[in-house]
């Protein structure tokens, strides 16, 4: 694919980030964000919400992206949730596991209001 895949970071409240991905995360869509991704998600013990409202499709290369820092979230006592997966990259992500590991909301408030 030629569109780029980027990705933005807000801070939510005093302990609430939000990255914003914006794109596919296919191999090329990943490798273009993943190192500012895990420099995002570099806090063991934060909280995050990563909303997907923009990303059309998510390969394996994107789930490793998600599966490696969410595991390390919950192994140092943080946490990340989704917001605003399309149905076809929520099932995606279903198919894989991922509701195990991740709570899925349809809006980053709702993903807020659950951190807090």
């Amino acid at each position: 694919m030629d569109e780029t895949t980027t990705l933005s970071i807000e801070q939510l409240s005093a302990n609430i980030i939000l990255i914003s991905i914006f794109g596919d995360l296919d191999s090329m869509g990943t490798h273009q964000i993943e190192d500012s991704f895990a420099n995002a998600v570099n806090d063991r013990a934060g909280l995050f919400v990563v909303d997907l409202a923009n990303v059309g499709f998510v390969s394996s290369a994107g789930m490793a992206m998600l599966l490696v820092r969410g595991k390390a979230l919950k192994q140092g006592g943080g946490r990340m949730v989704i917001s605003g997966a399309n149905q076809r990259v929520k099932d995606s992500l279903a198919l894989a596991g991922f509701d195990e590991l991740f709570k899925f909301f349809k809006s980053i408030a709702e993903a807020e209001k659950a951190l807090q």
